[in-house]
């Protein structure tokens, strides 16, 4: 398998650099690092909050939905239900294409899931 690397956007904001390592149209899933980048503090703030709400909610599956995963989810996401029905998720392929996806779920160990955004 081909792996594709990725700069994962929200907007114009780079978040970080993906590897792709699953896809299964139309969901995929590989590896990610954060850029160091300091622009746009507040909506780096927000999106990191998200990915510690993210990455915690992975946490409590072993492996599937737990009554404790659920809870967490319940009581944390609507916090985060800008970010989480916002179209602004992309991806930039190394040729500059942009390819929409839905909300990635950033989980343990710099793992990351997303589906394209199909229309």
């Amino acid at each position: 398998m081909t792996t594709r690397t990725y700069l994962l956007l929200y907007g114009d904001v780079e978040i970080g650099a993906v590897v792709e390592r699953n896809f299964d149209f139309p969901n995929c899933s590989g590896t990610w690092v954060p850029v160091t980048k300091a622009d746009h503090p507040e909506l780096r703030s927000r999106v990191q909050a998200y990915i510690e709400y993210s990455e915690h909610a992975d946490s409590l599956m072993a492996p599937d939905v737990t009554p404790a995963w659920e809870a967490y989810v319940q009581e944390r996401e609507p916090e985060f239900l800008d970010l989480i029905e916002s179209s602004e998720w992309a991806l930039r392929d190394d040729a500059g294409t942009t390819h929409p996806i839905l909300v990635p779920n950033f989980c343990r160990g710099r793992e990351l899931v997303w589906s394209l955004r199909v229309a």
